[in-house]
């Protein structure tokens, strides 16, 4: 595989992948609200982001990658 197919490969699944996390959350949405009663937001943001070291995002951001897959798939 040369490196520009490689680059092509990365951004196609880059942007299938923010796809999928933009919109389903447009598709479940409804089906939340009705479940929990309200719409789960971004005011529950702060907590989680403590615990996190601020030197890096790299484990917040593997954990909101692997609770999403279930969701895209």
């Amino acid at each position: 595989m040369n490196s520009r197919t490689a680059v092509l490969a990365l951004g196609l699944t880059q942007i299938i992948g923010y796809g999928t996390l933009y919109y389903s959350f447009s598709v479940l949405a409804p089906a939340m609200a009705r479940e929990f009663g309200f719409l789960p937001n971004g005011s529950s943001a702060p907590s989680p982001s403590r615990c996190w070291p601020a030197a890096s995002a790299r484990p917040g951001s593997a954990a909101g990658s692997t609770g999403a897959a279930p969701v895209g798939s």
